[in-house]
């Protein structure tokens, strides 16, 4: 009766090695590509520059993502802070602070908005999009 057991507990033993070498299998096979695994493997380590994060100098950001370029002078006159010309601000909300810098700014009242600002010159012409000019501000303590 031993020996039964045994060769019972063995069957079963073998079966279940076998469900999950085959299932192994079919995972590599489907969802792993080896090649390319082994390749990262031995890739060289990526430069630091490309693992840290830098913010563009010239860029506000709201959430964490930018949402406009500063564009022109920032002139700065009793605690009150006016952005000359801000482009490209189609995501900005200004009801929220916004950070420029390494301060966070509040929107007191912008002078003036235009889908769209052409500039002509001599040498050819450039646009601008969503530009927002004369944007008064002030710092968020």
């Amino acid at each position: 009766m031993e020996v039964v057991f045994k060769v019972l507990y063995a069957i079963v033993v073998l079966a279940i090695a076998c469900a999950l070498i085959a299932s192994v299998v079919s995972v590599c096979r489907s969802q792993v590509d080896l090649a390319e695994t082994v390749r990262r493997w031995f890739k060289k380590a990526s430069p630091l520059e490309s693992v840290i994060s830098v913010r563009d100098p010239n860029a506000i950001y709201q959430d964490g993502g930018v949402v406009g370029l500063v564009t022109g002078s920032v002139d700065q006159d009793d605690g009150v802070f006016v952005f000359r010309q801000l482009a490209e601000t189609a995501g900005f909300q200004s009801k929220k602070p916004f950070e420029y810098g390494r301060e966070r700014y509040r929107v007191l009242r912008i002078g003036s908005a235009s889908g769209i600002k052409v500039i002509v010159t001599p040498t050819g012409s450039t646009s601008k999009n969503a530009v927002l000019e004369d944007v008064v501000c002030e710092l968020v303590r």
